[in-house]
């Protein structure tokens, strides 16, 4: 049965696949006003077709269809440990949100991906028996600490990110998929050196850095931990031969942060791509999943940047539209 499911899970995220917009599509879209890229975007099915410039919120507009890859994910994955780590992140993300509105309100709608009715009640009750081991955990660990302190909105996206990455981690295990393992461990890494380098450029206190690194990647703490220190060429060497010395040099030299994201994509990209036709591998899948997630950020990019009269930050955003 899972031999077949796998192939029809894949074949499904092949079809779709071939409906991802062109880079032709897309640099049309860069290149137009941004009426004419609505108009352009309702065209190409996006909205239903009904957005339009006058009625248009880009964050609902891309959350409503993030939806709808989501539900797609959860009806058609080839595999219980691959679905959790690719909607972990929408999941937890969901969770941050039920969580804070317990201490403020807020119209949460438009932050929302999943909208869980079972996830909403779980932690607006207190109950958390049902949840992930790891959010559960999380979310127990906040409740004694705020029943005498005030709670504190980047406590709660820490410690939940956190959860999150144990949760993909023990998932990725599971599956013993190679690849899966070695993506998250990477995304791990990547995470943990964009966080060393946000500390060192807005001068946070140094002795906090631990508490928001995330175990489980293939780099220790010891040695991202040099960013927050070392000079540029103690950084250079401690990163010398790993999978990321290339986007660390950057980083170093522009502190672009929006490019070191879109270059740690396209290595986690990579990890999966080179099995893409293997039909009994989550590859297609994933690869799938991943193109869609990626048009999801380039058009939300493409649309700020037009409606706020930064056409020439795009190219610096994303580089599948040029290439």
């Amino acid at each position: 049965m899972a031999f077949y499911s796998k192939i029809y899970a894949n074949a499904i995220a092949k079809y779709n696949e071939g409906k991802l917009l062109s880079p032709e599509k897309l640099q049309r879209l860069t290149d137009a006003e941004f009426s004419d890229a609505v108009k352009m975007l309702a065209d190409y099915g996006y909205g239903g077709g009904t957005v339009d410039e006058n009625s248009y919120d880009i964050d609902v507009f891309i959350s409503e269809e993030t939806a709808k890859l989501i539900e797609f994910v959860r009806e058609d994955c080839p595999s219980e440990e691959l679905k959790n780590c690719l909607l972990n992140k929408f999941y937890y993300s969901d969770a941050k949100v039920y969580y804070k509105r317990k201490f403020a309100s807020f119209d949460e709608s438009a932050a929302l991906y999943g909208k869980s009715e079972e996830l909403d009640k779980a932690i607006e009750s207190g109950d958390y028996a049902q949840l992930p081991e790891f959010m559960s955990e999380a979310l127990k660990a906040l409740d004694e600490r705020y029943v005498e302190n005030r709670a504190n909105p980047r406590e709660i996206d820490i410690a939940l990110t956190m959860a999150m990455y144990k949760d993909n981690l023990q998932n990725a295990k599971k599956s013993r998929n190679r690849n899966l393992i070695k993506y998250v461990k990477t995304e791990i890494d990547f995470r943990n050196v964009l966080t060393a380098f946000r500390y060192k450029k807005l001068s946070l206190e140094k002795e906090k850095f631990p508490r928001e690194f995330i175990g489980g990647g293939y780099l220790s703490e010891e040695t991202v931990s040099v960013i927050l220190s070392g000079d540029d060429g103690s950084v250079s060497d401690a990163f010398d031969g790993t999978q990321y010395s290339e986007a660390v040099e950057k980083l170093l030299a522009a502190e672009d942060f929006a490019v070191f994201e879109r270059d740690s994509e396209e290595v986690l990209y990579s990890i999966m791509a080179g099995d893409s036709e293997n039909m009994l591998a989550f590859s297609p899948f994933v690869n799938y999943f991943m193109a869609q997630t990626a048009e999801f950020k380039v058009i939300k990019t493409i649309l700020v940047c037009l409606k706020n009269g930064l056409r020439s930050e795009i190219s610096k955003r994303i580089r599948s539209v040029y290439d």
